[in-house]
């Protein structure tokens, strides 16, 4: 049984890299572009349908709300694991030693 990933991310080069890898494993992998707002929103869609095993998303998109995608997807009748990915450090994260 194959299991398909949902990747939600504006960086084309962590698109890439994340299909490439995750491809030759056996995963399905799609890696639509967010970057216009109407591509957003059909991505957010098909997160929201429930056909995908694990979902990718990226903390901070140009014209989704993550955070919000993510309270959502939690709602739904199969709630869809998530695992949020992030290039930067927000200031309200604090790192500690």
């Amino acid at each position: 049984m194959t299991h398909r990933i949902l990747l939600i991310d504006d960086d084309l080069g962590v698109r890439n890299v994340v299909t490439r890898c995750l491809g030759p494993a056996g995963y399905e992998v799609d890696a639509p572009p967010v970057e216009a707002q109407e591509a957003s929103a059909a991505t957010e869609e098909a997160a929201l349908s429930g056909d995908y095993d694990l979902i990718l998303l990226d903390l901070k998109l140009p014209h989704m709300d993550s955070q919000k995608l993510a309270e959502d997807l939690g709602r739904g009748p199969r709630a869809t694991p998530i695992l949020v990915i992030a290039g930067f450090l927000p200031s309200y994260i604090q790192c500690r030693r």
